[in-house]
C-alpha cells in the first residue's frame, strides 16, 4: 500500500497529466500543490512510484507521465465524486425528453456526452450503433507525438459492434484501461461505459472512448447520470 506521500504526488502527477498532456516534472508539483514538500523530496517520491511501476520518464530529465497501473489505482483509490451542477442535470434530461422516440433520445444523449466530456461516445441498442465525437480524440496534441496512435483509435471504431458485444454484462459501471479493453488494446485509450434497461426490458449500452488521460471523475459521473435518465425515458 502507498504512504499518504506517494498516494498525494500520485494523485498530483496524474490531475496534471490529465489536464496537460505533459510530462510532470517536480518543480510543477511544488508550485500547484500544497504538499508541502521541496523539489528534491517530490523527485525521490516520483523515483520511488517510478520503481513501483506507477508513472514512468519517457526520456532522460523529463518528468514523469502515469502508466496504465498508475491510471488503474487512481481509478480504484483516488477517485473524487464530481458532483454534475443541477443546472447541467436539467438541460441534459430536458434534452433527452424532448425527443419523441427513444431512439431519437439515444443519439441525443451520444452527442452530449461526446460534447460534454470532449470525448468520443458510443451507444448500443438492438442492432442499432451510435457514435459521436471521434473528432473530439483526433484534436488531442498526444497524436502529434504519435501519429499511429491515431490509426489505432480508427479501428476501435471500426469495430464498434464487436467491442459492444464483448462488453460483461455488469450492471455497474465498467472503466477499462489501456490494455483492459476488449479491442483496440493498443491504443492507449479508456472506456467508460454502463448498461441500461428500458421500460419494455430491452436493454443497451453508453459510453465514453476516450485517451488514458481522461478526466475520469467527470465522465464517469455524466455516464452515470445519462444511463439513469435513459431508464427512465
Amino acid at each position: 500500500m502507498l504512504d499518504d506521500r506517494k498516494l498525494a504526488i500520485l494523485d498530483a502527477i496524474i490531475e496534471t497529466y490529465i489536464e496537460s498532456a505533459q510530462p510532470v516534472g517536480s518543480k510543477v508539483l511544488a508550485h500547484k500543490y500544497s504538499l508541502s514538500l521541496s523539489s528534491a523530496t517530490i523527485r525521490n517520491v516520483m523515483a520511488e512510484l517510478e520503481d513501483l511501476g506507477f508513472v514512468y520518464q519517457p526520456f532522460t530529465s523529463a518528468g514523469r507521465v502515469p502508466t496504465e497501473k498508475g491510471y488503474r489505482f487512481y481509478v480504484n483509490n483516488l477517485l473524487d465524486r464530481y458532483d454534475v451542477a443541477l443546472r447541467e442535470q436539467a438541460a441534459i434530461k430536458k434534452k433527452l425528453y424532448a425527443m419523441q422516440r427513444f431512439e431519437r433520445a439515444l443519439e441525443a444523449a451520444t452527442k452530449t456526452l461526446a460534447e460534454r466530456t470532449n470525448c468520443a461516445a458510443i451507444a448500443a441498442y438492438g442492432e442499432d450503433v451510435y457514435h459521436s465525437g471521434l473528432s473530439n480524440i483526433f484534436r488531442q496534441p498526444d497524436f502529434m507525438r504519435s501519429p499511429l496512435q491515431a490509426l489505432r483509435v480508427a479501428e476501435i471504431f471500426d469495430n464498434l459492434f464487436s467491442l459492444v458485444h464483448e462488453l460483461p454484462k455488469s450492471k455497474d459501471i465498467m472503466i477499462f484501461i489501456g490494455g483492459e479493453n476488449p479491442i483496440g488494446k493498443e491504443a492507449n485509450c479508456s472506456f467508460v461505459f454502463s448498461r441500461f434497461s428500458t421500460p419494455n426490458h430491452m436493454g443497451g449500452i453508453i459510453g465514453v472512448i476516450g485517451l488514458t488521460r481522461m478526466p475520469y471523475e467527470k465522465t464517469v459521473s455524466l455516464v452515470n447520470l445519462i444511463s439513469d435518465y435513459l431508464e427512465e425515458f
